[in-house]
C-alpha cells in the first residue's frame, strides 16, 4: 500500500484525529481535515477520500497559487525589499515581512483574487484570472503586498467554511515553505479566527508521514501515532481578536467576487489565449 504527497503531508504534520486539520502553504495550497461524515458537500468543489481507518475520512480543498501568489508578488511588487536584502546579506523575506506590516489587516480595502493559474476547487475552472479589487489614490504597494497573502488566507478560509458544515475543526496545523512566515501564519490566525500550530516539521511533513507508514509496514512502528515521537510545536499563533470584524466582512465579499468577475475574466482569458507560452 502507499499514499500521495498529500496524505503523507498529513500524517507526517500529525493531523490523526478526527477535527484535525492542516493547511499546506506551498507553491500549490490546500486544507484537509479528518472527519467521521462520508457526506459530500452539496455545492461540489470538495475533496473527500477515505483515511487509514475504516469509516474516517479526509475531506477539503486545493488552489493551484497559494505560495506561488507570494512568489509572484515577491517577483513582480517587491525589488526594493529584494535590492536592501542583496545589500545586507539577509533574507528577503525578512524585509518583505517588515514591509507588508506598514499596511493594516484589510490591507486598506484592496481584495487579491489569487487566480494566477486559473483555479481548481471549488470552481475548477482554468480560465479564471487573478485579480485586484477596491483600489483607491489611496492604495499603497504596501497594501497590494499585504492583500496577495490574505487572498491566499481567504480563498483556504473558503475551504474551511465549506468543510464545518459537517465537522467541526478542533486543531489546525501549518506545513509547507509559508509555514515559516510570522506574519502570514497571523494573516491565517485572524482570517481562520483559530490558532496555528506550527511544529518542527513543516519543510518534512510529507517524507515524515512516508517514512512512518514504510516503518508500520516492516514492523517498525505500531501505528501513525509513532509520528508525535517526531514533532514538537514550534509556535502557536492566536487570532487576534481586533481583527475579527474586518476579515469577516472582507472574506463575505471574497466569496462572491469569483462569481462576479467570472464572464470579464473569461473573455479576457480568451483574448491573450496564447500569450503565456513563454511560462
Amino acid at each position: 500500500e502507499g499514499l500521495g504527497d498529500g496524505r503523507a503531508a498529513l500524517v507526517g504534520a500529525g493531523v490523526l484525529q478526527i477535527g484535525d486539520a492542516y493547511i499546506s502553504l506551498g507553491t500549490s495550497s490546500w486544507l484537509s481535515l479528518i472527519s467521521a461524515s462520508a457526506e459530500l458537500d452539496p455545492d461540489g468543489g470538495e475533496d473527500k477520500i477515505v483515511f487509514i481507518e475504516p469509516g474516517v475520512f479526509v475531506c477539503g480543498g486545493t488552489m493551484n497559487a497559494g505560495g506561488y501568489s507570494f512568489d509572484w508578488m515577491r517577483r513582480t511588487l517587491c525589488e526594493p525589499e529584494t535590492c536592501a536584502a542583496r545589500a545586507a546579506g539577509g533574507s528577503v523575506y525578512s524585509h518583505i515581512d517588515a514591509f507588508v506590516t506598514t499596511s493594516r489587516p484589510g490591507s486598506g480595502g484592496v481584495l487579491f483574487l489569487p487566480y494566477l493559474l486559473g483555479e481548481r476547487d471549488p470552481y475548477l475552472d482554468p480560465k479564471v484570472r487573478g485579480a485586484f479589487l477596491g483600489l483607491s489614490s489611496h492604495t499603497t504597494r504596501a497594501d497590494l503586498c499585504r492583500s496577495v497573502m490574505e487572498g491566499v488566507a481567504m480563498h483556504l478560509n473558503l475551504f474551511k467554511q465549506q468543510l464545518e458544515r459537517t465537522e467541526q475543526i478542533k486543531t489546525m496545523r501549518i506545513v509547507g515553505g509559508g509555514a515559516k512566515n510570522p506574519v502570514w501564519r497571523q494573516i491565517f490566525a485572524d482570517v481562520f479566527d483559530l490558532p496555528i500550530i506550527e511544529t518542527n516539521v513543516s519543510d518534512e511533513a510529507g517524507s515524515l508521514g512516508t517514512a512512518v507508514m514504510a516503518g508500520i509496514g516492516v514492523g517498525l512502528y505500531r501505528d501513525i501515532s509513532a509520528v508525535h515521537s517526531f514533532q514538537k510545536v514550534l509556535s502557536i499563533t492566536r487570532p487576534q481578536p481586533e481583527n475579527r470584524a474586518v476579515y469577516a466582512a472582507l472574506q463575505a465579499v471574497f466569496n462572491d467576487a469569483y462569481h462576479h468577475i467570472k464572464t470579464t475574466s473569461h473573455m479576457l482569458a480568451d483574448i491573450t489565449a496564447g500569450d503565456y507560452t513563454r511560462e
